[in-house]
């Protein structure tokens, strides 16, 4: 039952970040759903924060690239949690609320809070259906 609404979770976020036509929103989406379905759903996004972004026309596709920084909360217990990292775009090393770099595996707490590195990095680009993660 779980993995059923995951996926319809994801669909319906998928869809969502697709539709969107501010690509900062789109990124949130992305990384939401990333973090959900990487954690199996244990661990949610609570918080987005743009820091920067730049908008450059590559032999005539339009990219943005959003650096972020996110904070996010487990949701229930169990799992542990390794650097999260998907791609060179998405290395995600997780910290705790005190800065203190989590050692090699670290076991999820219900209610337990993690932010990202400072600097995370998600490239997008224009397609005739909006703003979509884009691939190396």
């Amino acid at each position: 039952m779980k993995k059923i609404l995951l996926l319809t979770c994801t669909c319906i976020v998928l869809c969502l970040a697709s539709c969107a036509t501010d690509p900062t929103e789109v990124a949130k989406n992305i990384v939401a759903q990333r973090l959900t379905t990487e954690t199996q759903g244990k661990i949610k996004l609570t918080e987005f924060t743009k820091i920067n972004a730049t908008k450059e026309n590559v032999f005539g596709v339009e990219l943005y690239e959003v650096e972020y920084r996110f904070t996010a909360v487990a949701v229930e217990d169990g799992g542990w949690i390794l650097a999260m990292n998907d791609n060179v775009v998405w290395f995600w090393n997780v910290y705790d609320t005190d800065g203190d770099r989590f050692s090699k595996r670290h076991l999820i707490k219900n209610g337990e809070v993690f932010t990202s590195m400072p600097h995370c990095k998600i490239t997008l680009k224009k397609t005739e259906n909006g703003w979509v993660e884009n691939q190396p």
